[in-house]
């Protein structure tokens, strides 16, 4: 049995550049991580990170680094696999909609994160999985 527990951003940070136009190359980097909470509770944490530069202006700058968290029982291969693809496609699904929700309410043009194919992306079928460190 593998359920959502939920997501939540961990960090934010969002900068306008006060550059006007229409037709913008995003330039975003991003980087997934999936890791062990406890016997149960496994994690997928997804880090954007979108800068202007000389080579790409863009009219902001922003940082997310979300976290969402699944509760999962069964064999370890089949709880590496679905967080490999399934648990990543969720997690991502989520980021999208952060994404683009801040920036409508931060007044500039609603940024809509390209869907991407997960298993090309990413497309290792089993992933390590890291421990969390709890205490900070």
């Amino acid at each position: 049995m593998i359920q959502l527990v939920g997501s939540n951003v961990e960090k934010i940070n969002f900068k306008a550049n006060d550059i006007i136009g229409v037709n913008f190359k995003v330039p975003v980097e991003f980087s997934r991580g999936i890791g062990k909470i406890d016997e149960s509770n496994y994690y997928i944490r997804f880090i954007i990170d979108i800068k202007s530069t000389k080579e790409f202006i863009f009219p902001f700058d922003l940082y997310c680094s979300m976290k969402t968290v699944f509760y999962c029982e069964g064999k370890e291969d089949d709880i590496r696999r679905y967080l490999s693809q399934e648990g990543t496609a969720i997690a991502y699904a989520n980021l999208k909609n952060v994404i683009s929700n801040l920036t409508a309410s931060a007044m500039v043009q609603p940024l809509m994160i390209p869907q991407i194919d997960i298993a090309q992306k990413f497309n290792e079928l089993f992933v390590d999985i890291e421990n969390e460190n709890i205490d900070g």
